[in-house]
């Protein structure tokens, strides 16, 4: 495979997970829920925590990282997209990896469910 993919194709995914990142970010706080989505390279991390916890800055450390996976939102949230039919990494401490099997429509349906499963997140958090 690595004979075939080329580095205009990395620098295709790690744009597409970029703009991926963002939508989904825009999306989980249009749902209720604060939401940080970074993205290095085609990597894309997801921490998210009820609204009151706005805005979110993404983690530098360990520590950083616990404290905004603490308040049990991406479980809730886990859940909800599973239930739309999309599997997220199952652990708050997981990243994201958009491949180039995961076109626009495919990044599109992640973000189009985004904002209702954040609200029922939302509301199972109280």
């Amino acid at each position: 495979m690595l004979e075939h993919v080329a580095p205009a194709d990395y620098e295709a995914l790690t744009a597409r997970a970029a703009v991926f990142a963002k939508d989904l970010e825009a999306a989980l706080g249009s749902g209720g829920l604060a939401a940080v989505v970074p993205s290095v390279g085609p990597l894309v991390g997801l921490f998210v925590a009820p609204a009151a916890a706005a805005p979110l800055r993404a983690p530098g450390d360990y520590e950083g990282a616990r404290e905004l996976v603490g308040h049990g939102a991406y479980g809730a949230l886990f859940h909800a997209m599973l239930g739309r039919g999309v599997a997220l990494a199952p652990g708050p401490y997981e990243v994201l990896f958009p491949g180039m099997a995961h076109d626009d429509a495919v990044l599109a349906r992640v973000v189009e469910v985004a904002a209702a499963a954040a609200a029922e997140a939302s509301a199972a958090l109280g």
